[in-house]
């Protein structure tokens, strides 16, 4: 069992090609939370269940320019995990984006464009990150950006997220 007082928890974003969804430790970093209700958890390299608190979406601000803003559709809240994980493929498909990874630094990229949007690094740890996201907070949302978007959990479902053992 984790020991709450042991997390450190990142404000960086770390993408992630085998991820089941976009999840984050931080309550703020959601929108227009809603509460989730089920027996749903994670689970971690190690095997441990986590438990999901609730979920909805997030957007952030494009580091270079402050009118355009990124989407995280169906993050979930997930208190005990100590890195924000982007799922790759979706986040690439709702943004219409595309990821470049390098040996020391990784790019998010329009499809149309193809103009770097957001830029990271390979941290000591081996894991792209990207230190430039500020998501925007609740407060800050407008009725324009704050869409319901389900998330098609349901009390009998079971989700299981493949994470590295490192991630928590």
């Amino acid at each position: 069992m984790y020991n709450r007082r042991q997390l450190s928890k990142s404000s960086q974003c770390y993408p992630d090609s085998g991820a089941s969804f976009h999840v984050t430790g931080e309550s703020q970093n959601i929108q227009q939370i809603e509460p989730f209700e089920g027996p749903d958890q994670i689970f971690i390299g190690n095997a441990q269940g986590l438990p999901i608190t609730s979920s909805r979406f997030s957007t952030f601000i494009f580091p270079y320019n402050s009118k355009v803003s990124l989407s995280l559709n169906h993050i979930l809240h997930v208190p005990c995990i100590t890195k924000n994980l982007i799922r790759a493929s979706k986040f690439a498909r709702d943004n219409g984006v595309y990821f470049e990874f390098h040996s020391n630094y990784c790019a998010v990229k329009s499809q149309v464009t193809n103009e770097v949007l957001l830029q990271g690094n390979v941290g000591p740890d081996g894991l792209y990150s990207f230190s430039n996201i500020q998501f925007q907070n609740s407060s800050s949302c407008s009725a324009s950006c704050c869409l319901f978007l389900e998330c098609g959990f349901g009390p009998n479902s079971t989700h299981i997220l493949r994470w590295y053992q490192n991630l928590f």
